[in-house]
């Protein structure tokens, strides 16, 4: 893979060795394959919880053993069925599913990559997938995307109860999310198929070469993600146009991408949509949080993405990728990114408001950090403390001049310490409305 800069990157021990692993792997992984299974008995999903393992389902052969090709990144074993339904047909299994964007375009539409290769072979089997959430329906852009591969929803089944099949054809994923991530050049054939069908259809649309791709439309993120209205500020000063993908159809969000020559956005699905944009497109990608998301830049690869990555946070508690909260600012990364690519800064909020809100909301979901989100804490907090100001504006103004005095007249064996710290509340003042 490409070098990546690093320059707006925080400089610690887990940045380094997350870039040169990165920069050292190849995302690209083998072609997959697929397998016919006689009698296959297919569980819906029985939820266990927000784990490395989700929910417990898939597919079994008619000896009970776990088909492994029925697998996904949460949900990797079966369970024993007390009444099993039977079906005298022959099916195609989708697989997992559940509203999240990300994954759905990433990992659950990888199993389809058979409907490109050999259209005409499959264009009338019946399609089985498993809901995690028995009221996650196949609607609106999720069922669009299908359409869009040549899939009738006519032709899907939604798996309620355990049902066994007279046949089933398992095909492998197409992009690999259970061990390694890799993606294969038939997933590539499938979103390429996606969005020549996509340009096809006319709309309305007006279209910008530079877009940024905003979250603050979405509701479910608003407490999980705060502080990004001034990372949109920023690059709306710059001529970026605010984009919310929420609100488009999947055929707009896809000819929207395809026309733009810039993109920026926060580290979130929004930046996975980039799996739909022309190849050697500009990204700028802000991250939320340690650790990296690397199928972000398993995408870039994907794309050949000249991207650039900006740790424009400050988040310091522990948390997660779905759940946050996450702490987004206006750092000295960005503040250099903009210095070096002569854009313009834009007065932002007081980050004492932000950080008080940004700890009700950690205080509010602290039940839901799991995991060894906390291995990242020193990191988080050693690389985010210099970058919170904890101060109003009137309190900033009374340190550097308290500072400014020392340093010109007070003791001289501290005038290196309050140099620095007048320089601290000197450019701190620069952000402030």
């Amino acid at each position: 893979m490409e070098k990546f800069d690093r320059e707006y990157l925080y400089n610690c021990e887990y940045s380094n060795e997350f870039i040169d692993s990165i920069e050292n792997k190849n995302f690209l992984g083998e072609e997959p394959s697929y397998q016919v299974v006689e009698n296959a008995l297919l569980l819906p999903p029985k939820f266990i919880g927000w784990g490395p393992i989700w929910c417990k389902g898939g597919g079994l052969d008619a000896s009970g053993n776990f088909i492994e090709y029925s697998a996904a990144r949460y949900m990797k074993e079966g369970y024993e069925a007390d009444e099993v339904k039977y079906c005298d047909e022959e099916v195609y299994y989708f697989g997992l599913y559940f509203k999240q964007w990300g994954h759905f375009i990433l990992e659950f539409i990888s199993t389809l990559w058979l409907f490109q290769k050999e259209r005409k072979k499959y264009e009338n089997i019946k399609i089985v997938y498993l809901p995690m959430f028995q009221d996650h329906e196949m609607v609106g852009n999720f069922l669009q995307i299908l359409e869009l591969i040549g899939i009738k929803k006519e032709n899907l089944i939604k798996l309620e109860v355990p049902t066994r099949f007279k046949r089933v054809i398992f095909p492998q994923r197409s992009v690999a999310m259970t061990g390694p991530f890799l993606y294969s050049n038939a997933y590539r054939n499938l979103i390429d198929l996606i969005i020549e069908n996509a340009c096809k259809i006319k709309i309305k649309n007006k279209f910008y070469d530079k877009i940024y791709l905003s979250r603050q439309g979405f509701i479910p993120t608003l407490d999980r993600d705060f502080g990004e209205e001034d990372i949109e500020k920023f690059f709306n000063a710059n001529g970026y146009k605010t984009i919310c993908m929420e609100k488009l159809s999947v055929v707009e969000q896809i000819q929207v991408i395809q026309n733009a020559k810039f993109v920026a956005c926060t580290i979130s699905s929004n930046a996975h949509n980039l799996i739909f944009a022309k190849n050697g497109i500009k990204a700028y990608i802000v991250n939320k949080m340690f650790p990296y998301n690397e199928i972000q830049y398993m995408v870039h690869d994907f794309r050949n993405i000249k991207g650039t990555f900006i740790d424009s946070f400050c988040t310091f508690m522990p948390c997660s990728f779905g759940n946050g909260p996450t702490l987004l600012c206006f750092n000295s990364k960005l503040k250099k990114f903009a210095k070096e690519h002569n854009m313009k800064i834009p007065r932002i909020k007081s980050e004492k408001d932000k950080l008080l809100y940004y700890l009700s909301l950690y205080m509010k979901r602290v039940e839901s950090i799991k995991g060894h989100a906390d291995e990242f804490f020193s990191i988080s907090y050693e690389n985010s403390r210099n970058e919170i100001s904890f101060y109003t504006k009137n309190e900033l103004i009374l340190r550097k001049y308290y500072h400014e005095f020392l340093f010109k007249f007070g003791n001289k064996s501290k005038k290196a310490y309050h140099k620095s710290r007048y320089e601290f509340f000197k450019d701190k003042l620069k952000s402030y409305r």
